[in-house]
């Protein structure tokens, strides 16, 4: 790979290690180290190896056949493309406005901004967010997210450096080897869900980096060959595990109006969403005030029923895993058909994780399913 294409490759990746970098690991991954030191690292390294097959589909598909995942989903099965969209429209709401709310309560610990309603700065992040967004389009989405996504990769290692110089180490070193209280009782299944559920993001993101590449490529006339887009996808996706605000709520409020965007021409037969540029930007746009005023509806509306930001990121993030097992199924049974050259599909080992991934989806969203809306085990 020349080093002038590669670096002309380089984005859809990073802003997916923006969208992650959020509540997942801000919030859930902080509280985790809190509750049960070292106990759940094992398990989030292995939630974030389980969905790495199924969160590369979008960039491995888009590569190898120069249609976004999403047209994908419209040709492998008439009602992938309706049920991805029936979902966003009700997570989209609810993920952006509990990223922004984190970002709010995180301002709070600014001291010029201590004072200030963490509402209020939320309802200011998702402003400023959807005003880059309009006036700025991909381009300003690209360059900022890169900048933010460096800042927070130095912040948390900093943070991190300084905990293990300065922290009570020894405490928290026994920890990898056992803890009380344990987090492996039913008891706790309200936490480890919510954790493995945006850890490092939900699965329906696989479709987002497909729909970057083609803003990327347009912004930088370049269409990245399968070797760049994957190494991109990794680079990204190496950073959120690394890692495990503001780039957050930024990314997700362009991916969500982005993904409608697209399904909205794709069902329409107007065009084939992102690669029509015209189109797809008025669509867009309308998309981003939509969920930017259904978002600030959301935040007034937990406000005034005195919901905590925990129980609303973590509501967020629930949703997130028991849909899981939907659109890992989907971007399986897509990078998997015939729309795919075959030396492009994955192999019986790829394809045995995936089953494999399937199965701890779907069993652990029908055992919270079972003892939260059953009443099963007490």
């Amino acid at each position: 790979m020349a080093s002038s294409t590669l670096r002309r490759s380089i984005g859809p990746g990073i802003l997916l290690a923006g969208a992650c970098i959020g509540g997942s690991h801000l919030m859930s991954s902080t509280t985790a180290g809190a509750r049960f030191g070292f106990a759940l690292v094992g398990l989030i390294l292995l939630t974030n190896l389980i969905k790495y097959p199924f969160l590369r589909v979008g960039t491995r598909f888009t590569a190898a056949t120069g249609l976004s995942l999403l047209e994908g989903f419209q040709k492998r099965n008439p009602l992938y493309l309706p049920l991805y969209l029936v979902v966003s429209l009700v997570t989209g709401t609810f993920t952006i406005a509990a990223v922004s709310f984190v970002a709010g309560l995180l301002l709070t610990n600014i001291p010029l901004l201590a004072g200030l309603d963490p509402y209020g700065l939320s309802i200011a992040v998702l402003a400023v967010s959807g005003l880059v967004l309009l006036l700025g389009h991909y381009r300003a989405l690209d360059r900022l997210s890169k900048l933010l996504v460096v800042l927070l990769t130095l912040l948390t290692g900093v943070a991190a450096a300084s905990l293990l110089i300065r922290g009570p180490v020894g405490d928290v070193a026994a920890s990898w080897v056992s803890t009380d209280p344990s987090p492996w009782t039913l008891a706790n299944l309200a936490f480890l869900i919510p954790l493995m559920g945006w850890m490092p993001g939900p699965v329906e993101m696989c479709v987002w980096p497909s729909l970057w590449m083609f803003s990327r490529a347009r912004d930088t006339e370049h269409t990245a060959t399968p070797k760049e887009a994957e190494f991109d996808f990794n680079l990204g996706y190496g950073v959120t595990v690394v890692t495990a605000m503001f780039s957050t709520t930024l990314t997700c409020l362009d991916a969500y109006p982005r993904s409608i965007a697209a399904i909205q021409g794709l069902l329409r037969h107007h065009d084939s969403g992102d690669s029509a540029p015209g189109p797809m930007q008025r669509r867009f746009d309308i998309w981003v005030i939509v969920h930017f005023l259904a978002a600030v509806l959301a935040l007034v509306v937990a406000k005034s029923g005195g919901i905590g930001v925990k129980d609303f990121v973590f509501g967020a993030m629930t949703g997130s895993f028991l849909t899981a097992p939907l659109f890992a199924w989907m971007a399986m049974d897509t990078i998997n058909s015939p729309l795919v050259p075959v030396d492009h599909r994955y192999g019986r080992f790829t394809q045995a994780f995936c089953w494999f991934g399937l199965v701890f989806f779907s069993g652990f969203s029908l055992l919270f399913i079972g003892r939260f809306f059953l009443g099963l085990g007490g």
